[in-house]
């Protein structure tokens, strides 16, 4: 009974693997759908439009009465945004993120109140840029607490192409890397299962687990290293948001590797000693 557990459990295991790394180079390919209408309030949002409304009007002063009373030198830094944005004018914007922070008072001291932000990828006569947009709702009343522009010289869009990066060594090193270390755990699970007669299934289940952890930026190919980082699958695809940038990390398969380095000649010494001690008694 247990052999024929540890079968199922090791074909399971193969497939899992397969269909994980199949799933995982297929990720980058999906198309975000995200729906930020439930987070952000239908007041916030008509604010935002109409912040968006002043800029292709080229009208930034009208803007000065809805920001924060505690916010210095607003019409200094409206009249930059409506100088930058009369010589390049907003030809369209894409909302890419939407997050809030919310403050309650239970005992009526401070103001409750709710700020929402809205990121906006936009695009110029000249060029492209991220738009920040910050909301603060009270009670009574919702004001601008940001408005900041970041001009980019490629699309905001392009932070999330995977694939679409070149190919460098770097990015090679490390797309063959991950498929030598899928094929290496799936081999290391068809070696236990093979060769060891008095299989563990915990084992069997537990080799793909790893303790480091090798992180890169796959936009800027800044690598982050990372110890005692616990992962049940060797490689990992991660992106924050829809235009999010790609963290590509391979985690180090230490149960795997303990197996071929101590445990595999272990087991097999032990068990070849046992069968001499049972064709001697």
């Amino acid at each position: 009974m247990k052999n024929k557990i540890s079968t199922v459990v090791f074909i399971v295991m193969e497939i899992f693997l397969v269909a994980y790394m199949i799933m995982l180079f297929t990720a980058p390919l999906r198309t975000f759908n995200i729906n930020f209408g439930r987070i952000y309030t239908v007041e916030s949002k008509e604010k935002a439009d109409n912040i968006l409304s002043v800029i292709r009007e080229n009208n930034m002063q009208a803007l000065e009465p809805h920001f924060a009373t505690n916010i210095e030198n607003i019409e200094i830094g409206l009249a930059r945004l409506n100088d930058f944005f009369t010589q390049n004018s907003l030809i369209y914007e894409q909302l890419v993120d939407v997050s809030f922070e919310s403050f309650s008072s239970i005992i009526g001291e401070q103001e409750s109140f709710r700020r929402t932000n809205f990121v906006y990828a936009i695009t110029l006569e000249q060029g492209y840029g991220i738009l920040y947009i910050d909301i603060a709702e009270t009670n009574d009343r919702i004001e601008i607490i940001t408005l900041r522009i970041d001009p980019l010289e490629n699309p905001m869009g392009e932070r999330h192409r995977f694939y679409g990066m070149p190919m460098n060594s770097t990015r090679v090193f490390f797309l063959l890397f991950s498929f030598a270390l899928m094929l290496f755990i799936m081999y290391t699970e068809f070696d236990y299962y093979k060769r060891i007669k008095n299989r563990r299934i915990w084992l069997q289940i537990i080799m793909p687990i790893s303790v480091i952890a090798f992180s890169i930026n796959w936009n800027t190919l800044l690598l982050n290293i990372s110890a005692l980082t616990f992962n049940i699958t060797p490689i990992s695809l991660f992106s924050p948001g829809i235009m999010g940038e790609w963290t590509f990390t391979i985690h180090l398969p230490i149960v795997a590797i303990l197996y071929w380095v101590v445990f595999r000649k272990k087991i097999m010494t032990k068990e070849r000693n046992n069968l001499k001690s049972e064709h001697v008694a």
